[in-house]
């Protein structure tokens, strides 16, 4: 990472970021070694370094550590919007003296409030986000390991699952001499295997089962919508900002994950707002943390099976998924691209 990468990764509030966040968060203080977050904690809140610091661990690297965040650094990327367990350990080095951390814990519902209701705050956490998991995809962090043939339809199909559903992993061709070697160590089985990193191995599984073993998976959408939107190209990703940015309820559901056909383009040049271009996978990462922070629902993997239209305008239209859910809404657009 450079060193303009890592000021955006690891920004330094300043006093007045700090005080907008003091009016929404509780203290906490934790001593020295003492953990603050633990690997595959859910739903978890926002924790900002008052005092002393805390070290951000990889537990499938024998704990190394990846960064330390000193007062004024905050803990957490992405997932923090997304709502899915944690791939690290978050540990308190107290303060050099020997007094404890203290941190300004904001609790995760109040965190949409401050994303959008203080934008020089929120201008922060959101480019943090990204670039920090940017950054963990290029640094080689570990996560989900998947092992299968390159020429493998499924191994590919869960390699661009993960991808699009901002799943830090590595990928083992089973067909090179370090695969056929990890190959025996797993034992005789089907491929792809996956190892999610809770010592399960999974063998050729599902999305579904992909998704749960990942933390991907926040359960099946129901109830009531004001807005559901099939298919999470680009198109479906920004009718959901603007609806959720006007506080309608809004969920976006997809078979894959979020990006379409274009999340897999190398440079995209003809979107509005983006005169030298970006990739893909910038564009559907800043789309799908805009839509979040607006509060739309993201559900992949799953699929619409059948709509029922409305009978009259006092009636929703209702949506069956694959996984046994019905969604109520009373509008229904489909951003399906090619497919």
């Amino acid at each position: 990472m450079d060193r303009s990468d890592n000021a955006r990764a690891f920004p330094v509030l300043d006093a007045e970021d700090m005080a907008s966040i003091e009016e929404l968060a509780t203290c906490q203080s934790f001593n020295d070694g003492e953990m603050v977050l633990s690997f595959g904690d859910a739903d978890i809140d926002l924790i900002v370094v008052e005092r002393g610091s805390i070290d951000i661990i990889n537990p499938s690297d024998n704990n190394r550590v990846i960064v330390n965040h000193g007062p004024g650094m905050f803990v957490g990327d992405i997932d923090l919007l997304t709502r899915r367990p944690i791939i690290f350990d978050a540990m308190a080095k107290g303060d050099g003296q020997g007094g404890p951390t203290r941190v300004l814990r904001v609790p995760a519902d109040k965190l949409r409030h401050l994303l959008n209701a203080v934008p020089r705050v929120g201008e922060k956490l959101i480019i943090a986000f990204q670039v920090r998991r940017e950054a963990l995809a290029k640094g080689g962090f570990a996560g989900v390991r998947v092992l299968g043939p390159a020429g493998c339809g499924h191994t590919n199909r869960i390699r661009e699952f993960l991808h699009k559903n901002f799943v830090p992993f590595s990928w083992i061709d089973s067909e090179t001499v370090d695969g056929r070697v990890k190959l025996g160590e797993l034992g005789a089985g089907k491929i792809p295997a996956v190892d999610c990193g809770n010592d399960a191995i999974l063998r050729c599984p599902t999305l579904q089962e992909l998704a749960h073993c990942a933390g991907v998976w926040r359960g099946c959408p129901n109830g009531d919508v004001d807005l559901a939107v099939v298919g999470a190209g680009p198109a479906g990703i920004a009718a959901a900002v603007y609806a959720a940015s006007e506080g309608l309820k809004t969920v976006v559901l997809d078979q894959l994950g979020p990006g379409g056909q274009a999340g897999g383009s190398s440079k995209i040049e003809n979107f509005i707002g983006f005169p030298a271009g970006l990739s893909g996978t910038d564009l559907a990462t800043r789309g799908v943390l805009q839509m979040l922070k607006f509060g739309a629902q993201m559900v992949a993997p799953v699929e619409v099976h059948e709509i029922e239209v409305a009978k009259d305008e006092n009636s929703p239209h209702r949506i069956h998924t694959d996984c046994g859910a019905t969604i109520n809404a009373r509008v229904i657009l489909a951003s399906t691209g090619v497919t």
